[in-house]
């Protein structure tokens, strides 16, 4: 008799007594030494070892790439390479949209958008080099055709991670572009902005 998997997204990590005794703890860092701080954290408070999944560290992401931690989490869950093949269209499509879209896009495409007398434009900040050249609402739609996404968008319980950041709206094939349209016009900062 499978139980079904406890599954949290958090940025604080919970108190012992809410964590089921069979759950798999995975957590993002920054970098490898916070990394150690974290897993030595998460034994001290957890206990056994074999309860943490995988600590994901963005240095480790910078140096191997997306498609590498992908394979590590298909390990991880003994994944067959068709859905390894749908992980990687997905979350390649999906990077672009994180960078270049919504509350949470970079910081820099963020700048290069703002209207030149606002108050958030840093003038010294650099030019972001991805997000001007992409055709930001094809990206979208490629996005929203892949499997995954149509997999996803089908549970109304998942659905949110759809979005470019849990604080976006749902994907339409143009919310993205209008998105940074309000950026634009309105300045609207990091994690700014209704629902659209």
């Amino acid at each position: 008799n499978e139980s079904n998997p406890q599954v949290m997204k958090m940025h604080v990590m919970p108190k012992s007594s809410t964590v089921q005794n069979d759950t798999w703890i995975f957590s993002t860092v920054r970098d490898r030494t916070e990394g150690e701080i974290v897993k030595t954290w998460l034994v001290e408070t957890y206990g056994r070892p074999e309860r943490i999944g995988y600590i994901q560290d963005l240095e480790t992401l910078r140096e191997i790439g997306l498609e590498e931690i992908i394979q590590k989490y298909a390990d991880i869950f003994s994944l067959e390479s068709f859905m390894v093949d749908a992980m990687i269209e997905y979350f390649h499509l999906w990077d672009k949209l994180r960078i270049c879209c919504g509350k949470q896009m970079s910081k820099y495409w963020r700048n290069e958008l703002l209207p030149s007398n606002s108050t958030l434009k840093v003038t010294t900040m650099k030019n972001h080099s991805l997000c001007p050249h992409l055709n930001i609402d094809d990206v979208e739609e490629r996005f929203m055709e892949t499997k995954l996404y149509r997999l996803i968008h089908r549970h109304d319980k998942l659905r949110r991670m759809n979005r470019p950041s849990l604080l976006d709206g749902d994907l339409n094939g143009q919310y993205c572009s209008d998105y940074n349209n309000k950026v634009k016009t309105q300045g609207i900062g990091f994690n700014e902005g209704r629902k659209i």
